[in-house]
């Protein structure tokens, strides 16, 4: 602290130090991904001081990873955040990997608590809950998909509610294809 640079400027957070040497110390946690400093990420994203370009980049290192509880990490904090650009880096990671190095989390009981409560949520939840719907391709969840896209009166909910079931069918079909 002598240098006036707190411990979470690892990644970003700067109280009186260089933004360059900030940017460089979390290009290195980037790359080096230390577990210990990994563990910190979902806490330090609930910063109020953190930037928005600050929270992508921890988004970022936590995306990086291979280890499911990474990928479960960002399901909480999909919940958790009030930062609509941390909302959104968080879902294009989960939609990317959920179907890959983290399909174990699909049958986890944390995406399906997320979804069930996003999807009951006001307007942006319900926007992340479908898109978790669609990146996970939860079937149980479609009947909820079906009535947003019936009842809401949100025409962005409507319209991704939509897509999410159309996005479902198709995987559905090529699935059945594939049987043949």
């Amino acid at each position: 602290a002598e240098d006036g640079i707190r411990d979470v400027a690892v990644t970003g957070v700067q109280t009186c130090g260089s933004s360059d040497l900030n940017s460089q110390v979390a290009d290195l946690v980037f790359e080096l991904r230390p577990d210990d400093m990994v563990a910190k990420i979902p806490s330090m994203l609930a910063d109020k001081a953190l930037s928005s370009e600050q929270k992508a980049r921890l988004v970022s290192i936590l995306a990086a990873s291979d280890n499911p509880a990474q990928g479960n990490d960002l399901i909480k904090m999909l919940q958790a955040s009030d930062d609509s650009p941390t909302q959104e880096g968080i879902l294009e990671a989960l939609k990317l990997f959920l179907p890959g190095k983290w399909s174990s989390l699909n049958k986890s009981p944390e995406l399906k608590s997320a979804i069930k409560s996003l999807l009951s949520g006001n307007d942006r939840e319900q926007l992340m809950g479908l898109g978790l719907v669609e990146a996970s391709r939860q079937k149980e969840y479609l009947g909820s998909v079906v009535g947003l896209a019936q009842k809401a009166s949100n025409e962005k909910i409507r319209q991704q509610a939509i897509k999410t079931r159309s996005e479902e069918h198709t995987s559905e079909l090529q699935s059945r294809l594939h049987l043949v």
